[in-house]
């Protein structure tokens, strides 16, 4: 770095420090030099427009300073989409060059006003470069645009109708299907084939979706085109469930349901009633009142009108509380409870209200039960359910087996067993289980017996038997035969 003579005297006439802070002014100018000139933008952009044929690209603040097509020129290379028909060139910030302002097209030395789109139809590149005497900085705007536009790709409803249209041709739009299929395969679902706009109505078991191409001449060279896609969705329906929909005399409500299929999401809702309803706008609809109830849906798509659908909501006779004999079993053992009248179905619970149902039928059995249990039925016809009749199964318990002695006899006689606790009927048999009963009594006599003997006993109480029998024994003891003895034969007044 080199500094003028007069900065060097000074830095040896004065301080070091103060010498440093000039050296440091000179490196801080330096530096800002360097920064502009590394902010400072190149006179050539490459711009890449094959993605779209409209679109746009803003360049930075650059000044004029090229040699191309002249002197002090800015100049924009650019690759084209196909389908771009006009390219335009502006100036949107900055001080506006003074004179008329032109820009030309790969230096062919037409001059074009600037902001005064050209036509580059069947271009696939083109450069375009503005000279102007000076250097002043602009922000440029570079612009590509088709001529012909189409209409909005739409979503019909098959069987509906939609429009499509084109603008930017100025004569002969034709239009014709491209895709599924081959083309023109789909034409018969156009109201024309030429013109605009033109109604489109695809039909049941239509494809998924069909581009149609519209083309035409333009202000600009070539037949141009362009492309709407009519995506086709199956016809609304709209069922209501339930189909007959009733309501419980003496109270009760229904709840309608809508549940659309087919036509283009999101659904829109609105019922209406031969009755007062409140406003709603959802897919259900819940009503305790009887008459004729519609709801009116529609879709996200065009050209078809909203789908209706009626039911009618009556009421129907809620049937009384079923007739239903409690039963009496003794502990350890099952049921059969049975609902007769008034017909339905029969449900079964073990709450008086709440609760799931346990059993459906007019019959219902019960489990091994060891306490009296209590349970519920009710009866259900046309969808009304009556309320509930309490059945209960008393549960006996089974009494223990009885107490009884035994007794011991001599052979040839007879015997009275008795049995006491716990008390009830006592029943005598001769076997260990089954057999003849002998009798049912708390005392038994026993025929003449000869040799031991055993009975069995068991006892019954609130119809319900002991589980074992008690075993009674009479003991006989054979009676001794007669004793042998020889006599005697003595004088009186003696003994043997």
């Amino acid at each position: 770095m080199t500094y003028p003579m007069h900065q060097i005297i000074l830095c040896i006439a004065n301080r070091a420090n103060d010498c440093a802070i000039r050296r440091f002014k000179g490196i801080i100018v330096l530096v800002l030099l360097l920064l502009f000139s590394t902010l400072s933008f190149s006179q050539v952009f490459t711009i890449d427009f094959t993605a779209k044929k409209d679109t746009s690209m803003t360049t930075n603040n650059v000044s004029r300073g090229g040699n191309f097509c002249g002197s002090n020129c800015v100049k924009f290379n650019i690759t084209l989409n196909p389908g771009s028909d006009l390219l335009n060139l502006e100036i949107i910030s900055g001080a506006i060059p003074g004179g008329a302002l032109f820009y030309e097209i790969d230096c062919d030395g037409v001059q074009r006003s600037m902001s005064q789109p050209v036509c580059i139809s069947g271009r696939t590149s083109v450069s375009i470069t503005f000279c102007k005497p000076g250097n002043n900085a602009n922000v440029y705007k570079v612009t590509a645009s088709t001529l012909v536009k189409a209409s909005e790709d739409i979503t019909l409803r098959q069987n509906c109708t939609g429009t499509m249209s084109v603008s930017g041709l100025t004569s002969g739009s034709t239009w014709t299907s491209v895709f599924p299929g081959t083309t023109g395969q789909y034409n018969s679902y156009l109201s024309s084939t030429s013109g605009t706009p033109v109604s489109v109505t695809p039909i049941a078991g239509s494809p998924a979706y069909i581009d149609y191409m519209v083309s035409g001449t333009t202000t600009c060279l070539g037949l141009r085109s362009d492309t709407v896609r009519v995506y086709t969705t199956p016809p609304l329906s709209v069922p209501i469930t339930p189909v007959n929909p009733t309501i419980c005399s003496g109270g009760g409500s229904v709840t309608l349901t809508a549940t659309p299929s087919g036509g283009n999401l999101p659904y829109t809702y609105v019922w209406s009633s031969s009755v007062s309803i409140p406003p709603t706008t959802v897919s259900t609809l819940t009503t305790s009142s009887i008459g004729t109830y519609t709801v009116t849906v529609n879709d996200n798509t065009t050209g078809c009108a909203p789908v209706s659908q009626s039911v009618n909501v009556t009421a129907v006779a809620t049937p009384v509380a079923p007739t239903a004999s409690s039963s009496t079993i003794c502990a350890g053992n099952t049921t059969t409870l049975t609902a007769t009248a008034p017909g339905g179905t029969y449900n079964w619970y073990t709450a008086p209200t709440g609760g799931s149902s346990i059993a459906t039928g007019s019959s219902f059995t019960t489990p091994v039960l060891n306490t009296t249990t209590t349970y519920y039925v009710d009866a259900t016809s046309s969808s009304c359910t009556g309320s509930r009749t309490a059945v209960t199964v008393n549960v006996n318990p089974i009494p223990a087996a009885p107490t009884a002695s035994g007794s011991t006899i001599c052979a040839g006689n007879g015997t009275t067993l008795t049995a006491t606790a716990p008390g009830g009927t006592y029943n005598w048999y001769s076997a260990s289980t089954g057999g003849t009963l002998l009798t049912s009594n708390a005392s038994y006599t026993t025929p003449i017996l000869n040799a031991t003997t055993t009975y069995y006993v068991d006892v019954t109480s609130s119809s319900c038997t002991s589980i074992s029998r008690t075993a009674v024994t009479v003991t006989v003891t054979p009676i001794p035969a007669a004793p042998t003895a020889s006599g005697s034969t003595i004088c009186a007044g003696t003994t043997a």
